[in-house]
């Protein structure tokens, strides 16, 4: 059995692409990059081997090193921007042993286009609207030219998603100059030295193209539309969805596919379009797999899967459309909003009651739905905790249990 290592932060994420692997006939040695990852993902009947390491690249590399064990050529998943560009910036060293995403085959390419300016670029090249906006340096020159030039209401993200943790958090619509000088701070506060400011979309839906892209063939079947979405870290990332055939967006769909195909990606995608009353625009390229990977799978489309026969059978086929359409909830996106306060119990279990199909839940792979469970159960008891005691309290005892 060949086998494919996926490296993931996200529990829900991870298991999705491994169960999708799996369901295609591939054992997956999981690099966990936290606790959850392990503990969840990690117990899945697919999983062949798992190695937890830290988020740090001498890490990274030796967790690599010790799944890779004496194969060569094995195919690795990675889950995340920041691990993306870690390995991307580091593809001359671990093509030689690894197969890994890449744009032509070239080192950094996909850390390169990160940059949202030259995704717009490139989109618009391909037939595609964007909002008018321009990059902005977050010190204090940049801050202060910000000031002079940009028109409200406007939206401001980072200039590349992997420049800081928790990349969603920095997302903000600014109706004032005191807004925006809040948020070009928060994000250099965080070490994100280069923002995008781009004018404010009437947003009507979000809505995302879910692809696969190998030898020289692209393939978008999946549109994923938010029913709600996140908050806070998560904002943007569906936890309520429905997967709709990406056929149902007319053209825009042969748009992303030869904006795709001509940066050269192999590896998995994701398009996120904004649908507004004058048509769509587009907002940006995941050069991984999204928060929704499993609903394209559980919808008949298997990209993970595809990927993998890509790679190893030199095939060409792919999905071109999905089978039916899935309602979904993402279960780690409405336990979070309920660890920190954001979704009451209440609604929480009600959401969890809906009759929507599941990431982590699954009669064929049961074990991660008990561990979730578990870390659940953990979860309901620091929810009680902190509606009890006050949140400054609460925040005094987590920065002493993480000491």
């Amino acid at each position: 059995m060949q086998e494919v290592i996926v490296i993931g932060m996200n529990y829900s994420i991870a298991l999705g692409v491994i169960r999708s692997l799996g369901i295609f006939g591939y054992g997956v040695r999981l690099l966990a990059l936290n606790q959850r990852v392990e503990e969840i993902a990690g117990s899945s009947k697919y999983v062949t081997k798992c190695v937890r390491t830290i988020f740090e690249p001498g890490s990274i590399f030796q967790g690599l090193d010790e799944l890779g064990g004496k194969d060569d050529r094995i195919l690795v998943i990675p889950l995340n921007d920041r691990c993306c560009r870690i390995i991307d910036e580091h593809y001359d060293i671990l093509s030689g042993r690894f197969i890994l995403p890449n744009m032509n085959g070239t080192p950094g390419a996909i850390s390169d286009f990160m940059d949202k300016i030259k995704q717009k670029k490139c989109a618009e090249k391909c037939g595609m609207k964007t909002a008018a906006g321009r990059e902005y340096s977050t010190d204090d020159d940049g801050i202060s030219l910000a000031k002079d030039e940009v028109r409200y209401p406007c939206f401001l993200k980072p200039a590349a998603s992997a420049n800081i943790p928790n990349s969603k958090t920095a997302l903000s619509v600014c109706k004032n100059e005191e807004e925006l000088l809040h948020a070009m701070t928060a994000s250099r506060d965080k070490g994100c030295g280069m923002v995008l400011i781009e004018e404010y979309l009437n947003v009507t839906k979000e809505i995302c193209i879910y692809g696969v892209a190998g030898n020289g063939f692209v393939y978008a079947p999946a549109l994923i539309e938010t029913v709600r979405e996140g908050v806070a870290e998560h904002r943007g990332v569906a936890a309520e969805g429905i997967v709709r055939s990406a056929n149902s967006i007319g053209d825009i769909k042969e748009k992303v596919i030869r904006l795709v195909r001509s940066i050269g990606l192999t590896g998995l995608f994701c398009v996120d379009l904004l649908q507004c009353d004058d048509g769509i625009y587009f907002s940006e390229i995941n050069l991984r797999g999204g928060g929704s990977e499993y609903s394209a799978t559980l919808a008949g489309a298997n990209l993970p899967g595809t990927l993998a026969d890509m790679v190893y059978k030199e095939k060409t086929a792919g999905p071109e459309d999905i089978s039916r359409e899935v309602h979904f909830l993402n279960e780690r996106i409405e336990l979070d909003a309920f660890r920190n306060g954001h979704l009451s119990a209440k609604d929480y279990h009600r959401h969890c009651k809906s009759p929507t199909e599941r990431f982590i839940q699954s009669d064929t792979d049961p074990e991660p739905w008990k561990r979730y469970k578990q870390y659940e159960y953990l979860c309901r008891t620091i929810g009680m905790i902190r509606r009890v005691i006050p949140e400054s309290l609460f925040q005094k005892l987590k920065r002493l249990r993480t000491a």
